[in-house]
């Protein structure tokens, strides 16, 4: 998902159920096994943020990659974040903030591009993921949507 952000044009905003830090599961389940008892928790992104609101965040801590964002479309929810309480206080996992994962995800992706690049990969393959098609696709389906509906 993340990766659809840095490619230039309209994706779709974010998906209904929101994000988590891969990281932070990893965690989550590295502690469920250590910790005595069947425990069920729910984690997730304390606050609701879509593509759009991780767009404008990079526009600002990563100025120079301001050329080659997407253009998401604000997804304008204001869902209910998830209560990481049972999470901390069970498992002792707390939850990285939704800025810091985006920002340490993008890098992560561009070092991967750069070691493509430095292998002689070509990634602009990636420009035609069958998950990136899609969601331009819904991007330019909701942008339609929402002309009709102001017309």
């Amino acid at each position: 998902m993340l990766h659809a952000i840095l490619l230039p044009g309209d994706v779709l905003g974010s998906p209904a159920f929101g994000f988590v830090d891969v990281r932070d599961v990893a965690k989550a389940q590295i502690a469920g096994i250590e910790t005595p008892g069947n425990h069920r928790v729910l984690i997730g992104s304390s606050e609701w943020f879509d593509l759009r609101d991780a767009v404008d965040h990079l526009v600002v801590a990563r100025s120079e990659m301001k050329d080659r964002l997407a253009s998401p479309v604000s997804m304008k929810r204001t869902l209910p974040a998830v209560d990481n309480a049972r999470v901390v206080d069970i498992l002792g996992v707390s939850v990285t903030p939704w800025r810091k994962t985006v920002e340490d995800g993008v890098d992560s992706l561009l070092k991967v591009e750069k070691e493509w690049e430095e292998a002689g990969i070509d990634s602009s393959a990636l420009q035609n993921h069958p998950t990136r098609l899609a969601l331009l696709a819904a991007g330019e389906e909701l942008s339609k949507a929402k002309s009709q509906a102001q017309a």
